[in-house]
């Protein structure tokens, strides 16, 4: 080796240098001495330290060389700093770091073989290496890795609890071997998809760890010391296991998990997975539309921006939906208490096999829970007999019974209830309400406003209430009591197999199965529905009006004694108003249009239609392109002076048509 005889100049270290037992640089008072390690036989004269800007070793191709850097006389690193070049070749080079202590150690890998340390702002490069021994005591450490996908490990050195931990990182970085830290131990993952894991450390490892996934979609997995591990932007899956952990999301979409230890899982910007799991943990969703689960302890979560949805479950927990967002809370098992926030639309969360009474400022089924500025609830029962009562809450509720023979009562807003199996009963309440019977003999009560009530399979009772209520028993045979107001039945022939229904104003039949009759009271108006398949609907001894739906199918529709709307649908239809001032559509298909007594309307659709509107002062309106056949009497019998035809080239107007045939009705032809 040389050194240049000027005032400061580098110090070369050259491969013919090296002993086999390696080389061992170290400060003795002003010298840098060089010296065979594990004596101290000097390979080369001292040098005047303060003479040198920079030292520059490089070791022999081939061989396994170790460079040992003893800070026993301070550190023996010039200002400009050293480099030491492993060579070329297969050798297991080796950079040892002892005897000394520190601030602040930083290392930063370039790639698996190269990189940079900084010793309180001293530099070591190093290239064509192995692993590193790093021995020094710090307080801090950090370890910075570059832009490839790393997968890096932190653990145990292997030696019983001898202060020594490594860090591996899987063919992109080098091995170090390095004394815990006193105080911080940071990672920086860099760009890429990373992988960090923490596995166990020994005993004797106190200071506080922190894993950066910077750039990327990074995994992170923490150990049972308790770390603080930060995802950085990307779509991040972040694991704390044991231990009190700070989990941090960043930007993007993030899945965070704390295991045991009472944790803090902070999302940040993004729609992001929190889960809290064991111990009383902290949950903060941070913007974007995120969902936090508290599990098992007394927990607290935070919305913050978004459209949240917020999970106690078991314990005592603390959930605040805050912001101005529509926020879904759910406190579970405990005495929560449950804040929505300043948003319009949040909403309270119950379920499971409870009692549950809810007003404004409390729920109890599960516990008592505290409720604070909630708009909407749904609260849903389990497989016993359940009692859901929201009649105390001023907002909007939705009550599901689940199995069993449930109890549901409504609150004061736009309420849903919905009784599934059993034999349920359910009471609407103030507002204007939606019930359900589903499945089992229910009883439905509409109460106050103008309510829909829909019984499904089973024999049910219906009972509108005040207002004008909208009633539909489904299938069996159902009592349904309009009460107050000018009540609408609505059904439809897709709930029955024959597709025959016959309408009066005390019952609604299915002309094939007399034994299925719903008994109607207080109906004023009928909506009925066909199918694809021919349906008829006779309405002719009802006094109201109705609205007869064809579909498709050649159906037969008949509508009754007050106004009434009949739209024929696809297929050859017949169509018969009868009294009242009645509307009738031919749709597609040749079908068969009768107006009867009043002032009717007729529009034939596509196909070759017959139209005839009969007594009073009707409108035909057959200007569509067919061929069709119109008549404002019939039967020769002449027309009013107020009958309205419009009609094209195509049509043919015959006062003397008569029944074309093939489609009559029980009580005859018109």
């Amino acid at each position: 080796g040389t050194i240049l005889n000027d005032d400061s100049a580098p110090l070369m270290i050259d491969p013919d240098d090296w002993p086999d037992s390696g080389l061992t640089l170290f400060l003795d008072g002003p010298d840098l001495r060089i010296v065979e390690t594990g004596t101290l036989v000097d390979v080369r004269p001292a040098e005047d330290f303060s003479r040198i800007t920079t030292v520059i070793v490089t070791g022999r191709d081939g061989f396994a060389d170790t460079l040992t850097l003893d800070f026993i006389g301070g550190a023996p690193i010039p200002i400009d700093g050293l480099t030491f070049d492993g060579g070329a070749g297969h050798g297991i080079d080796t950079l040892v770091l002892e005897n000394g202590a520190a601030t602040t150690i930083a290392h930063e890998f370039i790639d698996a073989s190269s990189g940079t340390i900084q010793i309180d702002g001293l530099t070591v490069n190093y290239l064509g290496l192995e692993p590193i021994e790093d021995n020094l005591d710090a307080i801090d450490r950090r370890f910075t890795y570059g832009s490839a996908d790393d997968m890096i490990l932190l653990s145990d050195d292997g030696g019983p609890d001898n202060g020594l931990s490594q860090l591996t990182a899987s063919g992109t970085a080098e091995t170090v071997v390095f004394l815990n830290p006193g105080r911080f131990l940071t990672i920086d993952a860099g760009a890429g998809r990373d992988r960090v894991v923490v596995q166990s450390l020994d005993s004797q490892f106190v200071a506080d760890i922190r894993i950066n996934g910077n750039e990327g979609h990074d995994t992170l997995v923490g150990g049972t010391l308790g770390e603080t591990l930060d995802g950085g932007s990307g779509d991040d899956r972040i694991l704390g296991l044991g231990g009190n952990d700070s989990l941090l999301g960043g930007d993007g979409n993030d899945y965070l998990r704390g295991y045991g230890g009472d944790d803090t899982l902070d999302g940040g910007p993004g729609d992001d997975l929190a889960l809290g799991t064991d111990g009383d943990d902290l949950l903060i969703g941070g913007d974007g539309a995120d969902t936090l689960d508290g599990q098992v302890g007394n927990d607290s979560l935070f919305g913050a921006g978004g459209d949240d949805s917020l999970l106690g479950r078991s314990g005592n927990d603390y959930l605040d939906g805050q912001g101005s967002s529509r926020d879904t809370l759910w406190g579970g098992e405990g005495d929560d208490t449950l804040r929505g926030g300043a948003g319009i639309a949040d909403q309270l969360v119950e379920r499971g096999n409870a009692d549950f009474t809810l007003n404004d400022t409390l729920l109890t089924g599960f516990g008592s829970d505290v409720v604070v500025e909630f708009e909407r609830a749904y609260l849903k029962g389990g497989a016993g007999d359940n009692r859901l009562d929201a009649s105390g809450f001023s907002g909007r509720v939705t009550l599901v019974g689940a199995a069993g023979n449930d109890t549901l009562i409504g609150g004061l807003g736009r309420d849903r209830l919905i009784g599934n199996a059993g034999d349920d009963m359910a009471f609407g309440g103030a507002g204007r309400d939606t019930l359900y019977g589903s499945s089992g003999d229910d009883t439905l009560y509409g109460q106050g406003s103008n309510d829909i009530l829909r019984g499904g399979p089973g024999s049910d009772s219906l009972l509108g209430g005040v207002g004008v209520d909208n009633l539909g028993g489904g299938s069996g045979a159902d009592t349904l009591d309009g009460q107050d107001g000018a009540d609408l039945l609505v059904e439809s022939a897709a709930t029955s197999p024959t597709r025959m229904y016959q309408l009066t104003d005390t019952s609604l039949s299915d002309l094939a199965s007399p034994a299925v009759v719903d008994k109607l009271v207080s109906i004023e108006r009928a909506r009925l529905y066909g199918s694809n398949d021919d349906d008829v609907f006779d309405a002719s001894a009802f006094s109201g009006s109705t609205w007869l739906f064809g579909f498709g199918g050649n159906d037969t529709l008949v509508g009754g004694a007050g106004n009434d709307f009949i739209d024929a649908g696809a297929g050859d239809d017949g169509l018969s108003g009868r009294g009242g001032d009645d509307t009738l559509l031919g749709g597609t298909g040749n079908d068969t249009l009768l107006g009867g007594p009043g002032d009717d309307g007729l529009r034939p659709g596509v196909g070759t239609d017959t139209a005839l509107g009969e007594s009073g002062d009707d409108v035909i309106d057959a200007d569509d392109g067919e061929a069709d056949v119109v008549a404002k009497s019939g039967n020769g019998t002449g027309t009013s002076p107020d009958d309205a035809l419009s009609v094209d080239a195509l049509d043919q107007v015959d006062e003397a048509f008569t029944n074309p045939g093939g489609w009559t009705w029980a009580d005859g032809w018109p």
